[in-house]
């Protein structure tokens, strides 16, 4: 059930970072005729950024990268299992311990591996990172009881 549940909150990730890229940053880019704000950072994906959007380099639009869904979706997850794990009615383990490293690495290669590869820059990136990691910590907090006591046997 906790996999599930963080598949689906990494999902919600994906969508809050499309909702805020559509609605919300790419409309005051355009707006303003600015690449870059001082608090956002560049809004449009770095030069030679390759079909790294949701629409083919055929469309005609501009693809923005702020925020970065993957690094929100990742960091969602992680987030989620972490803030999950951390509010278990069992005793803290090593187990938890490794648990938390690897979400973390996982969601860290994954962020660098955005930027590396040239789809999105560091600014773009820690915006989904952070983005994420609120949606995964929110729905944590309001899910862990309801799941503790599925989890547990008591209904």
């Amino acid at each position: 059930m906790v996999a599930l549940a963080a598949a689906a909150v990494g999902g919600l990730g994906d969508l809050g970072a499309l909702a805020l890229k559509e609605w919300v940053f790419e409309p005051l880019y355009q707006a303003t005729g600015r690449q870059y704000i001082p608090v956002l950072g560049r809004g449009p994906r770095p030069a030679g950024a390759k079909d790294c959007g949701i629409l083919p380099r055929t469309c005609a639009r501009e693809s923005y990268g702020l925020p970065s869904g993957h690094a929100a979706h990742m960091w969602a997850m992680a987030a989620f299992v972490i803030d999950l794990t951390r509010a278990s009615p069992a005793p803290p383990t090593m187990l938890r311990l490794l648990i938390t490293v690897s979400l973390c690495s996982i969601a860290m290669i994954v962020s660098w591996s955005r930027v590396h590869l040239g789809c999105h820059t560091w600014s773009q990136v820690m915006w989904g990172g952070g983005l994420g990691c609120l949606i995964g910590g929110w729905t944590a907090g309001a899910l862990e009881d309801t799941i503790w006591k599925t989890e547990c046997g008591r209904r």
